[in-house]
């Protein structure tokens, strides 16, 4: 994943079974955007962690079903609404 730390703070993520899945948050609400280290994918990043241990074969569009469970499963654990911006 990589990056400083602030923004690893501005992440959050989810594993379940082998897949991994990570959104970017920026703190007010969106999706993708926000602080990022130069080098970080933008947009979601889905990784199936058996066949890709370090997470260098970003699935996000092959495996849409698989994003999805993990969406639902993260937004229901950890919803956007109770994160607080980072200034």
């Amino acid at each position: 994943m990589g990056g400083t730390l602030v923004a690893v703070l501005l992440k959050r993520w989810v594993i379940h079974g082998q897949y991994k899945l990570i959104l970017t948050y920026d703190g007010r609400g969106a999706i993708g955007g926000g602080k990022r280290h130069r080098d970080e994918p933008v947009g979601p990043e889905l990784y199936d962690l058996v066949n890709n241990p370090f997470e260098q074969n970003n699935l996000y569009g092959k495996l849409p079903k698989v994003y999805e469970s993990l969406r639902t499963k993260l937004d229901n654990w950890y919803s956007l609404k109770e994160r607080k911006a980072i200034e």
